[in-house]
């Protein structure tokens, strides 16, 4: 018998091993090939992450620093940025902002604005374009507002800020066009104009609109934006109620005290007499709404004379007003009620002439002229000035500031 020999050879181990060792390797270094591919991958997608957050911070450092820039000029309209040192914005941002004339010497009030945004490594520059009409700042605190051309007071103390227009035509007047609507129209201060402030100190800013220096020995702005003539509203208080007393075409007055606001209507060019008469509801002096507070003449006069006090008590229509007539001429006796408010709230009247040895805390406005005011305070009262009567409408002339443009600046 002939036998046939297997032709399968067996392999040996080792040879096995080395074949599934080199494979693994393979396997080995393509994971890790792999892995560092996604590593350098991940290390990449932080970087660009870590570059658009700083691209995004640095931006809104910018945006932050323009809408920054605007209320700050509504503040100051002479702000002119941050100077040398870059202000610090959130932890890490920086805002560096330049303001400057867009076209000196003109009378445009066109406004270049100049910022930069830094976080990081990140940089943003912008730049705007922005009108500015210089009126009062919002933190202003008008103890006085003189909207006539002529103003004298001598050995006055004002505590508060004052307004005078000593320019022709800055005072806007509404016109009503008989179908319920109307406009302002500039109307004034008209002829001779003067304001003279002989020995009176002032504890705050003036505001004016010519270039003249006043003196006064307090900070002087000058400014642009017209200030509005108060439309005034009077009907309201001719309703009866319980806390006023109307007196109907009574001129003279002796000895009179009542907690409620006291009324008054008056026949035209009656004077009103007041003597040792306490209103802490405040007085109201009637004028129909076709009255021209602007008219060469006042309506009606009052006289206060020693002992009498307006304001400052709760039982009237308001807690903070004052003595309201607006076409109304005031004078006094002199030496009222020493050391003591004559007058707290807001009060309007339409002239003052010869007034003495006087005290108002709150807000005093004045529609045509003020002479003769002497050795009087003035002092302002914030919670006055928030709180205007009903029946008085107006604004002050706010700075007004609009962003004409905005774009990207690339000269780093």
């Amino acid at each position: 018998m002939i036998s046939i020999r297997s032709a399968t050879r067996d392999v040996p181990e080792t040879a096995n091993s080395g074949s599934v060792l080199l494979l693994v390797m393979v396997v080995i270094s393509l994971l890790a090939g792999m892995a560092l591919s996604s590593a350098s991958q991940v290390e990449q997608t932080i970087s660009v992450t870590r570059d658009d957050a700083s691209s995004l911070s640095s931006e809104f450092a910018a945006e932050s620093a323009v809408d920054f820039a605007q209320r700050q000029l509504m503040i100051d309209p002479k702000w002119a940025g941050t100077g040398d040192i870059p202000a610090v914005f959130g932890v890490e941002s920086l805002m560096d902002i330049q303001i400057f004339e867009l076209n000196p010497g003109s009378e445009d009030n066109m406004l270049g604005v100049h910022v930069k945004g830094e976080a990081n490594e990140g940089t943003v520059q912008l730049a705007a374009d922005i009108h500015l009409e210089v009126g009062v700042g919002l933190d202003a605190k008008f103890a006085l507002m003189c909207l006539g051309g002529i103003a004298e007071l001598d050995g006055c103390n004002i505590m508060g800020d004052i307004l005078i227009c000593d320019m022709p035509y800055v005072v806007d007047k509404w016109i009503d066009d008989g179908l319920g609507g109307g406009s302002y129209v500039p109307d004034g201060p008209r002829g001779f104009i003067e304001y003279l402030f002989p020995v009176s100190n002032l504890i705050g800013e003036l505001y004016k609109y010519s270039d003249t220096n006043y003196h006064i020995g307090s900070k002087e702005n000058q400014i642009s934006v017209h200030v509005q003539m108060p439309r005034i509203v009077l009907e309201e208080y001719l309703v009866p109620g319980p806390d006023r007393i109307i007196y109907n075409y009574v001129d003279k007055l002796i000895d009179v005290s009542h907690p409620e606001t006291a009324v008054f209507v008056l026949e035209e060019d009656k004077m009103l007499t007041l003597e040792n008469c306490q209103f802490p509801g405040g007085v109201v002096v009637y004028v129909d709404q076709d009255w021209d507070l602007r008219s060469e003449k006042s309506r009606n006069k009052i006289e206060l004379k020693e002992g009498t006090l307006i304001g400052g008590g709760t039982g009237g229509v308001s807690k903070y007003l004052g003595l309201l007539a607006p076409a109304t001429e005031i004078s006094s006796a002199w030496s009222l009620t020493p050391d003591q408010d004559d007058i707290y709230g807001f009060s309007m009247l339409a002239a003052v002439d010869d007034m003495g040895d006087f005290q108002l805390r709150g807000q005093l406005l004045v529609v045509n002229w003020i002479e003769d005011l002497d050795d009087s305070w003035i002092i302002f009262d914030q919670s006055v000035a928030d709180n205007v009567p009903n029946g008085v409408f107006f604004d002050l002339p706010y700075t007004s500031l609009d962003l004409i443009s905005l774009r990207e600046r690339y000269d780093l």
